[in-house]
């Protein structure tokens, strides 16, 4: 048996170690400076009016769960679709609000709302990029808005296909997905290329019905998903030459979406239920179940953080309960999990 003394030792030592251990505290306080951490854009509901950030603090473990209301009084709008740091400026796409939100990236404070309005109608505002002194926009109007960041002015409308989506940089050029996702079942199965020099719409591609993710690979090649007409057409990813627009190869695998990492992809199998990792250099799985996907609800979507070395997936969590983000190290392993809100969907990470 243990002495007193050496049991009395061992308690003071159990409660120093629990009693430093963090702990995850909710709050909905103003942040007034942000840095190392995560901030998330929560999609919220379809004509809910309930997206949202939330602040997840590393060094503490604490969360502010709508830091955008705590910092700015007012709700940030319905649907938030896409979210980018690109400067010194934080842009969020708010889709059924119809505006570009612009904060300042160090403290959150709104600066400017964008108004994303043509002939009295939304443009729908879908996905955003940036690329020297503009923000590039994809609309469900079938346009790619130009917004110059230094007065948040739209210089220049781009048209491209139906209802374009996802964007990609590649080689001073932007691809568009151009999805059709309004006109089922006979959607649109094109890529729009746009010289950045000019910003005007050189080609259109053909690759396959319903383009979507769109991910940059090696060469001039591109890897894309075509998501099908969710009945007879079944989705499939290619891997595309955007100089001759020749489609090198196809993939079958049921491919929820891809990022980049690394010299490889992460691919989110639904078969398997995992992130599988793809060598680009190879055109073929280099490792099965890399991340295991079993514990996760609704996986929503997956990030890679070059900065941080760190890959995050989000959990949506059957949609109308709050998500959850966790943080894995490039080797897969688990580093933190935290709660978020409602369809947590993009991840800026801060040093």
């Amino acid at each position: 048996m243990l002495s007193n003394k050496i049991l009395f030792k061992f308690l003071i030592l159990s409660l120093i170690v629990f009693g430093c251990k963090k702990k995850n505290i909710e709050t909905n306080e103003q942040v007034s400076s942000i840095s190392n951490g995560y901030l998330v854009l929560n999609e919220g509901l379809f004509n809910q009016n309930n997206a949202s950030l939330t602040w997840y603090d590393v060094k503490t473990g604490n969360i502010t769960s709508d830091v955008f209301q705590a910092n700015n009084h007012r709700g940030l709008g319905d649907t938030g679709n896409d979210m980018i740091r690109y400067g010194d400026k934080i842009y969020i796409v708010v889709n059924v609000s119809s505006i570009i939100e612009v904060l300042d990236s160090k403290t959150l404070a709104s600066l400017k709302q964008i108004p994303m309005i043509a002939n009295n109608k939304s443009k729908q505002p879908r996905n955003i990029i940036g690329y020297g002194s503009n923000i590039y926009v994809s609309c469900f109007d079938g346009y790619v808005d130009v917004i110059d960041t230094s007065n948040f002015q739209i210089t220049k409308r781009i048209k491209v296909g139906d209802n374009p989506e996802n964007l990609c940089l590649m080689n001073q050029k932007l691809i568009v997905a151009n999805s059709g996702g309004l006109n089922p079942p006979t959607m649109d199965s094109t890529l729009s290329i746009i010289d950045l020099n000019t910003n005007s719409e050189i080609r259109k591609v053909t690759i396959g019905m319903n383009p979507g993710n769109i991910v940059k690979g090696l060469n001039d090649n591109i890897y894309v998903i075509s998501r099908g007409n969710y009945t007879n057409v079944k989705p499939s990813w290619k891997l595309v030459n955007i100089t001759t627009g020749e489609i090198e190869k196809t993939f079958t695998e049921n491919v929820l979406s891809i990022e980049s990492f690394q010299d490889s992809l992460l691919l989110m199998n639904m078969d398997n239920q995992a992130l599988n990792l793809f060598s680009m250099k190879r055109n073929a799985i280099k490792q099965n179940d890399f991340i295991s996907l079993s514990g996760f609800v609704n996986p929503y979507s997956i990030q890679f953080s070059p900065v941080r070395n760190e890959i995050y997936i989000s959990d949506a969590n059957g949609y109308v309960n709050q998500g959850y983000v966790s943080v894995f190290d490039s080797y897969g392993k688990l580093k933190n999990k935290f709660k978020a809100g409602l369809n947590p969907s993009k991840i800026v990470s801060y040093e």
